[in-house]
């Protein structure tokens, strides 16, 4: 399994492991929560209404420019489709492969098939909180969400088990980068590194 897709299950605390990246030079903060849901499916269920789009908290001081704030909006939607489709297997994938790109799509997929094969289900809620936005570059824009899962679980959902580890990390840091692809923002790659909490 690739090291960001163990990371990412790490973050639900499936497993544990760590990389950290340098962090991105830059400011203006924003937070949001998203509903988890997770495991993939290719058709949508139609009696379930997606829950309403995370978006940054409004700051008076914000210095964002609108590339920025584009790439916090594009960042905070993929975490919610993710967190969707790891609570109800049967929702639709498309929406978030449209939104993502390279290693962060291929890692993505075999993370939602990981899911899918061993009947994992997310319960409970997964927050995030964007912390820091870069500067663009031609490699990208680089931003820094951290995620506290304390409030989730997941479960063998066949047994109503928990499938987490006791000492599992419930925060952990994102440094992602945006970039723009067949004129959308996609969120493409990653690290991930275990925080002792989302302050500071």
């Amino acid at each position: 399994m690739k090291k960001f897709v163990a990371l990412a299950v790490a973050s639900l605390g499936l497993a544990v492991g760590c990389t950290s990246q340098p962090e991105p030079d830059v400011s203006a903060s924003a937070s949001a929560s998203a509903s988890p849901s997770l495991v993939p499916s290719v058709s949508s269920s139609p009696s379930v209404e997606p829950s309403p789009s995370p978006k940054p908290s409004p700051s008076p001081t914000s210095t964002l420019s609108p590339e920025q704030e584009a790439a916090v909006e594009t960042v905070l939607e993929y975490f919610r489709l993710k967190n969707e489709i790891r609570k109800d297997p049967s929702r639709d994938f498309q929406p978030l492969a449209d939104i993502t790109t390279g290693q962060i799509q291929r890692e993505l997929v075999e993370e939602v098939e990981l899911f899918g094969t061993q009947g994992f289900k997310q319960v409970g809620d997964v927050t995030y909180e964007v912390q820091e936005v870069g500067a663009q570059s031609a490699s990208g824009l680089p931003v820094q969400v951290c995620s506290d899962s304390s409030g989730s679980d997941v479960v063998n959902d066949a047994t109503g088990e928990s499938v987490l580890t006791e000492d599992r990390a419930h925060f952990v840091r994102f440094n992602l980068t945006v970039l723009q692809e067949n004129n959308t923002l996609k969120v493409a790659s990653g690290q991930i590194e275990e925080v002792s909490s989302c302050d500071g």
